[in-house]
C-alpha cells in the first residue's frame, strides 16, 4: 500500500492515477492467487469441518481489500 499511495500521489492526472490503482489491484490479486491458504479464498467452497473463524475471515479479507482499493482511488 505505500508504495500504491506515493506512486498515485505522483500521478499527474487522475487517469493515471487510476492506472496505478489497476496496476496495483493485479499485483494484490497474482499474491493473492499463489500465497492465500485455499480456505480463505473466496472460490474455494467452505467446508463445514473447518473452524467456525474461518467463515469471519473470508469475509473480513474480502471486505480489507475492498477498501484499500476503493480508498486508494480516493487520495489525492
Amino acid at each position: 500500500m505505500p508504495s500504491l499511495l506515493d506512486q498515485s500521489s505522483e500521478a499527474e492526472s487522475v487517469d493515471l492515477k487510476y492506472e496505478q490503482v489497476l496496476r496495483f489491484d493485479r499485483m494484490m490479486r497474482e499474491i493473492v492467487i499463489s500465497q492465500l491458504p485455499s480456505c480463505l479464498h473466496s472460490q474455494t467452497p467452505a467446508d463445514q469441518s473447518w473452524p467456525k473463524w474461518v467463515s469471519v475471515a473470508r469475509k473480513t479479507l474480502t471486505i480489507t481489500s475492498a477498501h484499500k482499493i476503493i480508498v486508494s482511488l480516493f487520495i489525492p
